[in-house]
């Protein structure tokens, strides 16, 4: 008897001797994801936090197998309780190279360079 293909699959209509069958993914090759990479995947986590200023985010990446270890300057919009904003942007860096570069985290090391106003509230 013949399985059926999973749904939405195409059968495979090649005789049982010409099909290919896969090693187990971990025995297909090796994935290295480059320290580059890593970095824009943080810079943009970072900023999907809220009150992280638009702009100026940089960060750099050490990559070593499948651990990551991070550093990354933001600029905040002020006022705002910085401890709490940089708990957040750790943790939305650590889920999100995790779920796209399938990496862990050790450690996010986070540096306010700098604290933007909004320009309509200053006093002239």
């Amino acid at each position: 008897m013949t399985e059926a293909p999973p749904s939405g699959a195409a059968a495979d209509t090649r005789p049982p001797a010409r099909r290919r069958v896969l090693a187990p993914p971990a025995d297909r090759g090796h994935l290295t994801v480059a320290p580059a990479v890593v970095e824009g995947i943080a810079t943009t986590a970072a900023g999907e936090v809220e009150g992280v200023a638009a702009g100026g985010r940089r960060a750099s990446a050490t990559v070593l197998g499948s651990t990551a270890a991070l550093r990354i300057g933001v600029g905040l919009d002020y006022p705002a309780p910085i401890p709490a904003r940089i708990d957040a942007i750790r943790g939305r860096v650590i889920e999100r190279v995790g779920e796209l570069a399938g990496l862990s985290v050790e450690r996010v090391d986070v540096d306010v360079v700098a604290l933007h106003t909004d320009a309509s509230d200053r006093v002239r």
